[in-house]
């Protein structure tokens, strides 16, 4: 069969039924590929009814839906009706948010009615709209016979729907299933989840090979990480193939932003009337490692080294907690750093519009996502070395250990100083060319 006689079916169940107000890196990459998806004869959206164990049809219009029909808590910035504000809301806080696999770990304890044992049923308005949307997906068409060769891409969590695989092979119509891995965090660094996050990984993990006649990763150290977990698996001939894809990074200029309004309006008043300043993007958490990052910033600011103000902007995740005592009561910090909690979609764009550089300096990534943004943006960028990060970018920015705070302190110290490595790095900025939807569902 050619490949254009194939049908491409994307699954989009958890994220149709189970949206609950929190934008993530996987509904960022829904969106991307549902939009590359629209322009293609024999695509589809699909979502599984476990109720009654098929698969139904879901129109673009209902998906999109989901995240502004006002039914749940809305993310700050997401205007209902806007459907490009919404994209650029969920595309830019998508960062501040952990991994996908351990928001939704627990799940995977959760019996047949979705309930964690020993727990009580959903209660109140979340249970109504979880009625709601089964009732929705129980009127919606049914979603024709899949024909062999047919492909079903499942880059939603799986973790919320325990049945999904089983439900794929008792099916004589079964597609290809092309299973989708984010980032392998949970078995690189356990000690970022816990040791019960890592366990229920393993377990969906496990699911995905056995069941996925491809697996693509959205970075090639995801890849090398999957491909060892398939590996010691020894599924023999029945083992998928893996590979990374060119993931989509594209991200337009003015997502985010809101037509007529004020440039900088939303800018702190430790910001306003400052030409220039360092920005660090990402959940304020261990794995970010913003701890290198400030015993950098104590030795610049103690010698004078650094004048330009740092601003750290993010949403306050686990192990804050000492960080942010740090930047409040620390007398070499408190003054030149800037801390903005959960910023909104336009501010985060003022951000990057006013930055002279971007320091991206997590421990583990699945992507590197901020890195490609900052980019775009013509910011540039010193980053970690670590796992997929130098892929985003490769030569484009420069380096440092994810340990060393005295490397990243000479950057610093060197960037602020000399004009012409200033230069250089800007130039090399101009340089990248970001990876579009459409680039990654060819890949697919």
């Amino acid at each position: 069969m050619n490949r254009s006689d194939t049908a491409l079916s994307l699954d989009v169940t958890d994220t149709f039924l189970n949206w609950s107000g929190t934008p993530t890196g996987v509904h960022r990459t829904l969106i991307g590929l549902c939009f590359a998806l629209r322009a293609r004869e024999k695509s589809t959206l699909c979502a599984w009814n476990r109720t009654t164990n098929v698969w139904h049809e879901v129109p673009m219009a209902d998906f999109l839906g989901v995240f502004n029909s006002g039914e749940t808590e809305q993310p700050s910035g997401l205007r209902p009706g806007y459907l490009h504000h919404f994209l650029g809301a969920v595309r830019r806080r998508a960062r501040y948010v952990v991994p996908h696999g351990l928001l939704v770990a627990r799940s995977r304890l959760r019996d047949n009615e979705g309930v964690l044992p020993g727990s009580e049923p959903p209660q109140g308005k979340w249970s109504e709209v979880h009625d709601v949307r089964r009732q929705k997906l129980a009127q919606l068409p049914l979603l024709p016979a899949w024909s062999p060769g047919d492909r079903l891409l499942v880059p939603d969590s799986t973790w919320n729907q325990p049945g999904f695989f089983a439900a794929l092979q008792g099916r004589p119509d079964r597609p290809q299933v092309i299973g989708f891995i984010y980032d392998m965090i949970q078995l690189e660094r356990p000690d970022f989840v816990g040791e019960e996050v890592q366990a229920q990984f393993k377990i969906w993990a496990t699911e995905v090979a056995e069941n996925s006649a491809e697996i693509v990763c959205i970075s090639k150290h995801a890849a090398r990480g999957m491909q060892r977990f398939v590996d010691a698996l020894d599924l023999g001939s029945v083992a998928p193939l893996v590979r990374a894809i060119n993931f989509g990074n594209k991200i337009d200029d003015d997502l985010g932003c809101a037509a007529g309004e004020p440039a900088g309006q939303d800018l702190p008043a430790g910001l306003r009337g400052e030409s220039g300043w360092i920005l660090w993007l990402g959940s304020v958490d261990r794995r970010k490692n913003l701890d290198v990052v400030l015993l950098a910033l104590e030795g610049l600011y103690g010698s004078g080294r650094l004048q330009r103000k740092f601003v750290v902007a993010g949403r306050l995740a686990g192990g804050s907690e000492e960080l942010i005592h740090r930047l409040r009561y620390n007398p070499l910090l408190r003054e030149r750093v800037v801390f903005i909690d959960g910023p909104s979609d336009r501010l985060v764009a003022q951000l990057l519009a006013g930055a002279d550089l971007m320091v991206f300096s997590s421990w583990s990534e699945g992507y590197g996502l901020p890195v490609a943004e900052a980019l775009q943006h013509g910011v540039p960028v010193l980053a970690s070395n670590a796992t997929s990060i130098p892929e985003v970018a490769g030569d484009l920015v420069d380096y440092f250990e994810p340990w060393d705070s005295g490397a990243l302190a000479e950057m610093l110290a060197k960037f602020e100083a000399d004009p012409t490595y200033r230069h250089d790095l800007k130039s090399r900025a101009a340089q990248f060319v970001p990876t579009s939807w459409d680039e990654t569902l060819d890949d697919i």
